[in-house]
């Protein structure tokens, strides 16, 4: 009805509260492009709010990367936003939504097609980076996922895509604080020790925050806090493991 109605605000009005981004996200391109350019931000917002996660996904896709951040910065629920945030701008199932919702770990001579595979097949703890490790096993960067995608049908390998800043070290976090922009693109940052393990991440906002506050114990927090979850996220799996394990038994 919405594709062959001249008026599709008052169509939208007769849309029950919760089901708005359902109905838009199954509109055709065209449409729907059509549609969004008439509502304001303010009104997409208050429709994210509502309705469910997978179809304020969806509907984030049909909107340009920019606009889908602004919009999604403004849902007051921080679950809410967290969970929107981690794939705006990536269509459900994509590379770059697949990457941001495992650990994946691949090397630096990975070719696309190689990193496309490993991502696919990945599973592992919510919010975790691509972490692009050495030949030795060492971590050398994170992936951006930006450029992977724009390169997805190229053969450059992934020492090429990596963050030009270094991996965070526990004890230096602050300062890639510094560089927004080698980060901007990524979700999160992985933290190594000094032998180069990855023992967690750090959250583009937390640094976005550290920067604006210019706040070191702040980042340092927040840090260990994301640490803490990381593990505790780690621990259940393991627990569970173990107790299937003994279940069997």
């Amino acid at each position: 009805l919405l594709e062959q109605t001249a008026d599709m605000h008052e169509v939208l009005n007769t849309i029950p509260v919760g089901l708005e981004c359902h109905v838009v996200a199954s509109l055709g391109p065209e449409t729907a492009e059509r549609l969004l350019g008439t509502v304001a931000d303010s009104v997409l917002t208050e429709w994210l709010e509502t309705a469910s996660i997978d179809a304020g996904r969806r509907l984030l896709c049909r909107l340009g990367q920019e606009r889908a951040g602004r919009i999604v910065s403004a849902i007051k629920n921080r679950g809410r936003r967290r969970d929107l945030r981690r794939v705006a701008g990536y269509p459900p199932n994509s590379i770059g939504a697949l990457a941001q919702l495992s650990l994946v770990t691949i090397c630096e001579h990975d070719t696309p097609d190689e990193i496309a595979s490993v991502i696919e097949r990945a599973g592992g703890p919510p919010d975790a980076p691509v972490i692009v490790t050495r030949q030795d096993g060492s971590v050398r960067g994170a992936l951006d996922l930006m450029r992977f995608i724009q390169n997805r049908n190229g053969r450059v390998p992934a020492s090429e895509m990596c963050v030009a800043t270094e991996v965070l070290h526990a004890g230096t976090a602050v300062e890639s604080a510094r560089f927004p922009a080698n980060w901007s693109q990524l979700t999160s940052l992985p933290v190594v020790d000094h032998s180069g393990r990855p023992i967690g991440y750090v959250t583009r906002t937390t640094l976005e925050r550290a920067r604006r506050s210019r706040s070191e114990g702040s980042l340092v927090l927040e840090a260990a806090v994301e640490l803490v979850r990381f593990y505790w996220v780690f621990l259940s799996q393991a627990t569970r493991w173990m107790l299937s394990r003994g279940s069997e038994k």
